[in-house]
């Protein structure tokens, strides 16, 4: 009788010597069967994670017979790092893999001297979450989704203006804590197919389209300015711009940011929601 070799257990690597279509097939292995399964191309993944700061000398690869089987993307800023993505391969699930790279991403912080790391994960994945909270995370705050269907809108003068410009709007007048994917940071790095508009200095706002649909990423009003319609008709003319589009606001919304007046404007918030976690490393 031949006894099968066992296989050895994967070791874990930073990602510096992996390559952008490496990182894109690994995170595709690991999404397989996810609550919301992910496929993205080399291009989708550079871009993607680009905008969040992916730092690849922080992100990990776990390694199986000279094959990537495991991957967690990380970002940094200041004292708080971000686990952008992280996925196993179906085979390797439940054999204790993930809390290894999660062990090892949480050791990496505390010996950098971080004080928080973030993560989001989908509120209909308890299993994802339990598994957070053993390692020690804990639920901060929900974040929402909205959409609505096509809208004509009203036609008005936007001035188109940099993401930069956009982006220090939101940090003068936006929401103190609007989570990493709302951060100015993340939205002056967003690629090429969102565009920022400005009307009358008294309102701006950030779209983008995609796959047929348009997508609100921000809207801000200095609050001075607030209750006397700039929004709206702002809304309105972002509605001409994307005539005859869906909308869609991705699931990264703060519990209430907003939310009065998407309702408002006929967008109806979505079933699927996230949960912000977050832990302390130095504990």
């Amino acid at each position: 009788m031949m006894l099968s070799k066992q296989a050895p257990s994967p070791e874990i690597r930073t990602a510096l010597g992996f390559s952008t279509a490496q990182l894109a097939r690994a995170l595709n292995r690991g999404f397989e069967g996810y609550v919301v399964p992910l496929r993205v191309t080399p291009a989708v993944f550079d871009e993607r994670f680009r905008q969040v700061g992916l730092a690849r000398d922080r992100s990990l690869v776990a390694v199986q017979r000279g094959v990537p089987v495991g991957v967690q993307l990380m970002a940094a800023r200041g004292w708080t790092s971000y686990v952008a993505a992280m996925g196993v391969a179906p085979a390797l699930r439940g054999s204790g893999l993930a809390r290894r790279m999660m062990e090892r991403a949480i050791a990496d912080s505390r010996a950098r001297g971080e004080r928080r790391m973030v993560l989001e994960v989908i509120e209909q994945n308890p299993r994802a979450i339990r598994f957070y909270r053993k390692l020690g995370f804990e639920a901060t705050r929900r974040l929402f989704g909205y959409r609505r269907g096509p809208a004509r809108g009203a036609r008005a003068e936007l001035t188109p203006v940099d993401l930069v410009e956009f982006a220090r709007v939101a940090a003068r007048y936006g929401d103190p804590d609007p989570g990493w994917m709302l951060a100015p940071d993340t939205l002056a790095g967003l690629g090429k197919a969102h565009r920022a508009h400005r009307l009358d200095r008294c309102a701006w706002g950030l779209t983008a389209e995609a796959h047929g649909t348009a997508y609100l990423r921000g809207l801000v009003v200095p609050p001075r300015l607030r209750r006397r319609g700039h929004g709206r008709r702002l809304l309105e003319a972002l509605f001409a711009l994307h005539a005859g589009l869906p909308w869609v606001v991705s699931p990264i919304v703060p519990e209430g940011l907003g939310a009065e007046f998407l309702r408002a404007s006929g967008f109806r918030r979505e079933q699927l929601r996230q949960l912000e976690m977050e832990l302390d490393p130095r504990r």
